[in-house]
Order: structure tokens, then sequence, then C-alpha cells
């Protein structure tokens, strides 16, 4: 017969281990203390992002002591994250992120944040609140910004957004956006136009853009090239301000029918709201002649290319494009479609 002693012992030694097991088997998230974590940065100057593994430009204050943020670096509540020149993107969990704009000053709470500087957008499945001063910003799952301190500045991309200033709420839909004063009840919800559409989303990407993006663009050709086109386009955020494109088409010729299918790859230079490049094209031509005898060849050449857009969300934009240049013969074609950024 065991002794008593060696009983307890061994009991313990049990307890011990299930509690172990249960450990690692449940999810961490219920063990972890950690409210948050750093899953990107961002460095820029002049318009111009690019992603860097640690950054001097952002950083967590915690009991006094600053520092440099890095992807992966683990936050508590309480925690204040500061930005100069950098973005910094947080995933707090339960489809909360958060990506904290350049010059911008913030503190983590538990389901809530203390917004004392700069912009933040944010994107939320839960209720969530954001303190301003005195303005509260609160939401129950929704893609919205929030800028500014002694004037606040609300933007709402999906979902609904409720406002309170001097115990005055607002609803702010899709599209719209209000402006508050601290201390003061909130100004008129307005629907947001073209250009501050533009200058509001352009933010909220950690690079400053969509890192992808893909459309499609149907368009007419004035000048040789195909009569009627389809051509789904395909954008690759690159580095100073560059995209790369690639896009495949088919058209319709004019006047002889057929199939015309051309493939273009390229690059573009954004200039504002205006994107201008090159591509190298080749297109497959097939057709019937008059004489019933059948046609097919591989043409090569070239296009310079215009592009423009005009933000319908922030997501979603409407894309006008023009392109001149030479495949087998002249070509001028002018194009219109819809973007989406991913």
């Amino acid at each position: 017969m065991p002794h008593p002693f060696q009983a307890k012992r061994g009991l313990a030694g049990l307890i011990g281990a299930l509690a172990l097991l249960l450990a690692l088997a449940l999810p961490q998230p219920l063990f972890a203390a950690d409210l948050a974590v750093v899953k990107a940065i961002a460095e820029g100057e002049d318009g111009s992002w690019r992603k860097v593994d640690m950054s001097a430009g952002t950083v967590c204050v915690r009991d006094g002591v600053s520092t440099p943020l890095r992807p992966g670096f683990q936050l508590d509540e309480g925690d204040r994250i500061q930005t100069n020149r950098a973005r910094v993107e947080l995933d707090m969990g339960d489809g909360l992120t958060l990506l904290v704009q350049e010059a911008s000053d913030i503190t983590l709470g538990l389901r809530r944040i203390e917004q004392s500087k700069g912009g933040v957008f944010y994107t939320a499945d839960a209720p969530f609140e954001i303190s301003v001063g005195k303005v509260l910003v609160a939401i129950e799952g929704t893609r919205f910004l929030v800028e500014g301190f002694e004037e606040v500045f609300v933007a709402v991309d999906n979902g609904q957004v409720r406002v309170t200033s001097k115990n005055e709420p607002v609803l702010v839909a899709p599209g719209e956006r209000v402006e508050i004063k601290q201390g003061h009840i909130p100004g008129g919800v307005r629907a947001m136009t073209m250009s501050v559409r533009r200058d509001t989303w352009d933010g909220t990407w950690l690079t400053g853009e969509p890192p992808l993006s893909a459309g499609l663009i149907l368009g007419g050709g004035l000048v040789g090239g195909a009569g009627a086109s389809a051509r789904l386009q395909v954008g690759l955020e690159l580095p100073a301000h560059l995209e790369a494109i690639v896009d495949l088409g088919v058209g319709i010729p004019f006047g002889r029918g057929g199939i015309l299918a051309p493939v273009g790859l390229g690059i573009t230079y954004e200039l504002g709201p205006v994107s201008a490049g090159a591509q190298f094209v080749t297109a497959f031509d097939s057709y019937t002649n008059d004489c019933g005898g059948k046609y097919s060849a591989l043409h090569f050449g070239g296009v310079a290319l215009a592009q423009t857009g005009l933000p319908l969300t922030r997501r979603l934009s409407l894309v006008g494009a023009l392109r001149a240049g030479w495949v087998a013969q002249p070509l001028v074609d002018l194009g219109v479609g819809v973007e989406m950024g991913f």
C-alpha cells in the first residue's frame, strides 16, 4: 500500500500533467496577456512608402520606456504607440485591425482606443470604441478613418459609425464624413466628393496604394486595332510610385471581323491622379478574308498609356484609360471600366 505522501505527490503530478496538456491544446490567446501584435511597418517620405523590418519612426512607450517597433512585436493594454515618418499595422484579434498613420499617437485599451494625435484607419467586426478627447466614436463592424484632435474628422468606407460629442450622437454611413470640433456638437454629415475620397483613402493603405489591383476595362479603337474590346488588367504596386501592369484582352477588329487577342506587359509611373507609362504588346490575330481564306498571325508592338481612377469606395474605382502605339498597325483606343484594390 503506497504511503499517503506518495499518493498525494502522484495526484499532484497527474494534475500538473493534465494542466500542461490543456494549455497546449487550448488556443493560445486564452493564456496570452498580449493585447495586440504588430503586423507590418512602412517608412516613407514625399509620398513614397516601403515596408521595413524595424523603424525608429514608430515606437511603443511602456512604463516610460520607448522601444522601436518591428513586425511580431507584442503589445499590452496601456501601451502607447507613437509614429513619426512611419505607418504601423496592428492586429488586435477578433477581426480588429488598425493602420496607424504617420505623425500619430494612440493608447491601446481593451476594445477601446484613446487617440490623441494623427489618424487611424480601423477595420472591426465587433463592437468597439475610440475616444478622441471629448469625442466618442462607436461602431459594431465597419471600416472607417478617424483623424485629427482639435477638429476630428470621421470618414466611413463600410458599415455605420456613431459619433458623439456633447451628448449629441450622429450616424455616419458609407461614403459619408463628419467633422467635430472639441467641445462642440457634431457638424452635419456630408457625402464625400471624389477628390475628398481620393485624399482620404490614400492614407489608409500601408504603402499608400493597394499592393494589388484587378480590373475590367471595356473600350473601342479610335484608330486601328479592335473596334470593341475587353481587357482584364492586373496591377502590382512597386516602390517609388511605380506599378507593373499586365493585361489580357480580346477584341473584334474594325470591318473584317475575326478575333484580336492582345497580351500586354508594362510599367506605369504615378503622377498624382494620373498614371502614365508604356507596354510591350503581343497580339494573336485571326480572321477569314473576303476570298474565304483563313488568316492567323502573331503581332508584336508597343503602346504608351495613360490611366486615371475616380474612387467610388476605398477599394473600388472607376477607371479611364487611353493607349496609343503600334501593333502591326497604328493603334489608338479609349477604355472605361472598374478596378478593385486588394
